[in-house]
This record gives C-alpha cells, structure tokens and sequence, in this order.
C-alpha cells in the first residue's frame, strides 16, 4: 500500500499544481481509475494491468470452478442419499 501511494505522488501529484482540494480529488480519480488500474504495468501481477489481471484471474478460476465444485459438494450430495450427477 506504501508502494501505491509514492506512485500516485511521484507519478501524479508532485507534477501537478492544484487550484484547489476539488481539482486534486478529481486529478487523484482520474490516476486511480483510468491510469493505475486500467494501463500501469505491475510486475507483481505478471506485468498487466490490475483489471486485465483480474478480469483473466475471473476466466481462469470459471473455467476449473466445477472440478472444485464436484470435489467438494458431491461427497455432500452422496452422504445424504441424493443424485451426484450436477
């Protein structure tokens, strides 16, 4: 989170001479929103975007979802005398 935050000043706000907390408040939005989590590489994410990270996290974990669904509730289903086939 500290890492966030120097970003954010070195990157944004040290760059900018604001008028007012209203234009900082916007110019910080605008950073978070459509710079740091929709375009900054992060190498901690395999060097995508924050969004494009999770938005491939999202596919990945849907894709196998059933395997680990299977593995967990049909021992469930089976103890209690109901059909397995899901």
């Amino acid at each position: 989170m500290e890492r966030f935050f120097l970003n954010l000043k070195m990157e944004r706000v040290w760059r900018q001479d604001y008028a007012n907390h209203e234009e900082a408040m916007f110019d910080v939005t605008d950073y978070i929103v459509n710079f740091y989590n929709s375009r900054r590489l992060h190498s901690k994410l395999g060097y995508l975007p924050p969004n494009d990270y999770e938005r491939k996290w999202q596919k990945n974990s849907l894709s196998r979802w059933p395997k680990k669904l299977d593995h967990y509730i049909k021992p469930m289903f089976k103890a209690r005398g109901h059909n397995t086939t899901l």
